[in-house]
């Protein structure tokens, strides 16, 4: 028996795949954002200056998206803390990957390793904050 493929297990997938590549461009555009901000190089902050938008296109899609996906499936509060739990098993492994990463970024910075360009992003007190998904507030 051939093996059924994901459009064919949940028919509503092809409606998202064009929104969806939106979505991963808008998420290309916020990696290349981050990396405009923290060169030097003047081309990338004038190519970029206005990508921070990425952001939100990104974050209006995905709760379009997810919306869709669970607008029945949340009947209770149960339900509802469910879905977040799932969702923070999923996305926080990655945040705290790339937290330690730029720990270690940080780590340099404060023991003068690097010399950052903008060094109040390095400040030790805003750990915590991003620790607990936070750091926004």
């Amino acid at each position: 028996m051939p093996a059924k493929d994901a459009a064919s297990l949940n028919p509503g997938l092809d409606r998202y795949r064009a929104i969806d590549g939106l979505r991963f461009m808008a998420a290309i555009g916020i990696v290349l954002r981050h990396y405009a901000h923290f060169s030097d190089n003047r081309i990338w902050d004038m190519l970029f200056a206005k990508s921070y938008l990425f952001v939100d296109l990104f974050f209006v899609i995905s709760g379009f998206v997810i919306t869709q996906a669970y607008a029945g499936a949340m009947q209770s509060s149960g339900d509802y803390r469910a879905f977040l739990q799932n969702r923070l098993a999923r996305i926080y492994p990655l945040h705290l990957l790339m937290f330690l990463a730029f720990l270690a970024i940080d780590v340099a910075a404060w023991t003068h390793l690097y010399a950052p360009h903008a060094p109040h992003v390095y400040s030790p007190i805003q750990i915590v904050g991003n620790l607990l998904l936070v750091h926004a507030w």
